[in-house]
């Protein structure tokens, strides 16, 4: 009789749902990812850009079906995002890119904006797909402005001293 010998089984490999998956982060210009997964990033009014660099598995895969949709605060969502999709010729790696419109700082109660995505991800080689989602958490910077004081001129001569005016933008509590 021959010794036993370890042959592994089907159900000892990697199930579909373990061989696919996303990654997705916040990236710079270089689509180099600038924080850890799902952290929130605070932007500005005068840096409205937003980038998510997303990426499927295994390195076979393509992204396909991207669905994306904007949550702004506690309002609600909306199917409409002003942003651009890109996806890298690679396949297996996509940029999505946009600017966040002015109005969003208008409302200063508005909330964080969190980007919410769906895409599929699609192996060729095996004919399967499978679905995965994704969400990236924006902070918005309130706009804040250095108080600025710009003195007036008279064209006539006078004792009193000159009439200046005071800008700045005010919160709640002037």
């Amino acid at each position: 009789s021959r010794p036993p010998s370890f042959k592994p089984s089907a159900s000892f490999q990697p199930s579909f749902d373990q061989i696919m998956d996303l990654k997705s982060c916040s990236c710079d210009e270089m689509d180099e990812c600038t924080l850890p997964f799902n952290t929130p990033v605070t932007i500005n009014f005068n840096d409205r850009g937003i980038k998510i660099c997303l990426q499927v598995f295994p390195s076979n895969a393509v992204i396909t079906d991207l669905v994306i949709m904007l949550k702004i605060g506690s309002t609600g969502f909306t199917s409409t995002p002003q942003l651009d999709i890109n996806l890298k010729e690679q396949g297996n790696f996509g940029v999505i890119s946009g600017m966040l419109l002015e109005d969003y700082w208008d409302d200063e109660n508005a909330g964080p904006i969190t980007v919410y995505g769906r895409l599929v991800i699609f192996v060729e080689a095996s004919k399967k797909s499978g679905h995965k989602g994704f969400s990236q958490v924006y902070n918005l910077n309130p706009i804040t402005s250095i108080p600025t004081v710009s003195p007036t001129l008279s064209a006539m001569p006078t004792d009193e001293p000159p009439l200046g005016v005071r800008a700045c933008q005010c919160d709640n509590s002037n």
